[in-house]
């Protein structure tokens, strides 16, 4: 019987560790799931700046294709008109 009390009053001293252990842990993992949603939100952005430029470069690189294709006299021409 004595063990039994001794064991309860071991668990109500370490009771407010725990909680307080249990807060700690709970806020730690609020600001880590804000910090991934961040990092994910930043890396989204990035992507879809990089498809853009990559978008915009293809389209460049069409147009200067299709100018590359044109006899030499009216490249001239139509670089001009491209600037």
């Amino acid at each position: 019987m004595t063990e039994e009390v001794k064991d309860q009053a071991k668990l109500k001293t370490r009771q407010p560790s725990l909680e307080y252990r249990q807060r700690a842990l709970e806020t730690h993992l609020a600001w880590a799931q804000s910090f991934r949603k961040e990092v994910v939100e930043t890396r989204d952005r990035a992507l879809a700046e990089v498809d853009e430029k990559i978008q915009s470069l293809t389209k460049e690189i069409n147009e200067l294709s299709e100018i590359a294709d044109l006899p030499a006299e009216r490249q001239t021409t139509a670089i001009d008109y491209q600037s």
